[in-house]
């Protein structure tokens, strides 16, 4: 059997406001919520600086299982088993119920706006196939689903690996962006 853990989403029902990103780790799996381990922790206590708690947000991932060695490629296959495409490969199609998951989510949330956190949740809110992530950070893009946006943020593990440089001004810098959008969005004028 191929069964992993799943991690469903939480918080946040009130805003229309939401946090996507790839799959969980392992903490998130011990602990049963989305951005639990060191990566979420940096991602919260940033924004929480800003003056945003972490039930102002939906909390959620684009894949709801924990891939084998957190390698999100493990969703994907070189054949055509679907026409979900990222890189160079497909998604399987036994994988194809998280984006199903994912546009019931969207729809019955109510989401407007959402922070894109790495590669991965930029690909399943906008079905882009090839594109790089250092290019787009900070953006605000238009997604697959009728009146939501997104910014695509550098995942929080990625930061924790260059710590102290441009890349973590960066990321801070566009927190600061998001919690600004967030005010907006929560308390339009």
């Amino acid at each position: 059997m191929d069964f992993k853990p799943s991690i469903p989403s939480y918080g946040g029902q009130e805003y229309p406001i939401a946090i996507f990103g790839e799959a969980p780790g392992e903490q998130e799996i011990m602990e049963g919520l989305p951005f639990v381990g060191r990566s979420g922790k940096l991602l919260f206590s940033t924004i929480e600086e800003f003056g945003c708690r972490r039930d102002m947000f939906y909390v959620s991932n684009i894949f709801w299982e924990r891939p084998p060695m957190n390698r999100v490629d493990w969703f994907f296959t070189s054949k055509p088993e679907t026409n979900f495409k990222l890189r160079n490969g497909y998604l399987k199609r036994k994988h194809l119920h998280h984006m199903e998951r994912l546009e019931r989510e969207v729809s019955s949330h109510g989401i407007r706006f959402v922070l894109l956190v790495g590669a991965t949740a930029v690909w399943g809110f906008t079905g882009w196939e090839k594109f790089s992530i250092t290019e787009i950070v900070g953006e605000i893009i238009e997604t697959k689903f009728e009146g939501t946006y997104g910014m695509p943020i550098f995942h929080p593990s990625y930061v924790l690996r260059k710590r102290g440089g441009p890349v973590e001004k960066k990321f801070r810098d566009l927190l600061k962006i998001f919690y600004t959008i967030c005010l907006d969005t929560i308390n339009p004028s």
